[in-house]
């Protein structure tokens, strides 16, 4: 082999490495997007892993809250991390006895739409009594 062949195919492995190494990071940072979208608290913990002895004061908190925010506007299910956010800020606001009777409300919901699982799940978080009309089918 001459010179000008084994040139182009080491150039053509460099390439083809470079591309493979890029779409590793989009595959990883994609796989982190994921994660920080359904799960916020992941990207503080990702902050204070990566920034081991460093102190987590209000305004660095508030960065991080802008930074998933600012994420999730990407996102294609964003109007539903918004609700989210809206219905958790209503939430915060509410006496325990409004608290009570909309996880009531949800979990009727959730069960007349066939999720049992779940409407279940709720059950067990507030201590609710069986649904009515369950037969006695739903307590928890």
């Amino acid at each position: 082999m001459d010179h000008e062949t084994v040139q182009r195919g080491f150039e053509y492995e460099k390439a083809k490495l470079e591309t493979d190494l890029s779409q590793q990071e989009l595959r990883r940072v994609e796989r982190f997007r994921s994660t920080v979208l359904s799960n916020p608290g992941t990207a503080i913990a990702h902050w204070i892993m990566s920034h081991p002895g460093t102190s987590l004061d209000e305004t660095a908190l508030n960065q991080l809250e802008s930074a998933v925010n600012r994420i999730g506007g990407y996102d294609p299910t964003a109007p539903w991390y918004e609700l989210s956010t809206i219905f958790r800020k209503f939430l915060d606001n509410c006496e325990p006895a409004v608290v009570q009777d909309l996880a009531d409300t949800l979990r009727v919901m959730l069960f007349s739409y066939g999720h049992h699982a779940e409407a279940s799940r709720v059950t067990q978080l507030f201590d609710l009594a069986p649904i009515k009309g369950s037969g006695g089918q739903f307590p928890t």
